[in-house]
């Protein structure tokens, strides 16, 4: 949702619609931490706007510490807008989780912004130019962690608690900002089957204690005593955990994790921290199934020799 072209002669960053989405830890060969989404283009004609697009549920998130374990400053996860000649619009962010840096999301040119019942941790960084836009914008009913007393900052100039946010823009009146050290999350953030293989699950999951995280399949129409491989999507080759599915359907995904597959001729990636998590867990097909479809064939090719 980002072109960097400074001349287009046509609009097509636009009606795009980003939904249940797990984007985490964008980088650079640098070793630097880039936004994990943008909305926004970098056209100086003014064409190429960026609008009518919606992120829905999705994850957006950043290591929050370096592996020293200090916090990272850079790590912005979402941005919207970029430069005063293509301001968006009619963009609006729902049910989306945000983690990352000091600058976590940061909001730029936008004539129109919808952004509610997002969770943020990190700091707002406001962009400069800002000012004459945000009265165009709905925030509201949004939670944001943050260590800061004043996590609403413009950059090059005023800070702001949630109070003088809500009282100087209008923003957020049914929002509230908690300190980071009460940052907690389900433990099951995301879990969604493959569309091409009804054994196979995509699943996001958090601690903030870096625990192994109980994950419950009992709605997934699997039968106990099934196998199972458990796979790191950072070290995707690499079955982490096997065995098989017990009869409380609850398995355990381990988040202690420290081997991951570093992207070609990247010496500086890290892995993500053992608070979050993402993985696939794939099911032996289970043969009672497979051997009612070959019944099921039988029959239907019985009938048909019959003439039905």
């Amino acid at each position: 949702m980002w072109s960097s072209g400074k001349r287009a002669d046509f609009q097509f960053v636009k009606n795009v619609r980003l939904e249940g989405n797990i984007i985490f830890n964008s980088g650079s060969p640098s070793g630097l931490l880039r936004d994990n989404v943008i909305v926004a283009s970098n056209d100086n004609n003014g064409i190429n706007i960026a609008q009518n697009i919606t992120l829905l549920n999705n994850i957006l998130y950043h290591n929050t510490h370096n592996e020293n374990g200090k916090r990272n400053g850079e790590a912005p996860s979402l941005t919207f807008g970029y430069t005063k000649k293509a301001p968006i619009k009619d963009v609006t962010a729902n049910g989306n989780i945000i983690v990352g840096g000091h600058n976590v999301l940061r909001l730029s040119i936008a004539e129109s912004l919808n952004f509610n019942n997002n969770i943020v941790y990190g700091a707002v960084q406001i962009g400069p130019n800002t000012s004459d836009y945000l009265k165009n914008w709905n925030f509201d009913t949004n939670t944001y962690y943050s260590k800061l007393k004043t996590p609403f900052r413009i950059s090059r100039g005023e800070k702001y608690n949630l109070k003088a946010w809500q009282q100087a823009f209008q923003l957020d009146e049914n929002s509230k900002v908690l300190n980071s050290s009460d940052f907690n999350l389900n433990n099951t953030l995301h879990i969604s089957k493959h569309r091409l293989n009804e054994n196979k699950f995509n699943l996001a999951l958090f601690n903030a204690d870096g625990n192994d995280v109980p994950v419950d399949f009992s709605k997934h129409n699997l039968k106990a005593g099934v196998e199972y491989k458990i796979y790191d999507v950072e070290n995707s080759i690499v079955v982490v955990k096997s065995g098989q599915l017990p009869e409380d359907f609850k398995v355990m995904f381990p988040m202690q994790l420290t081997a991951f597959e570093r992207p070609h001729h990247n010496t500086l990636a890290q892995k993500t921290e053992s608070s979050f998590g993402v993985f696939v867990i794939e099911f032996e097909a289970q043969k009672t199934d497979q051997v009612s479809i070959e019944k099921d064939n039988f029959f239907k090719r019985f009938f048909k020799w019959l003439g039905f």
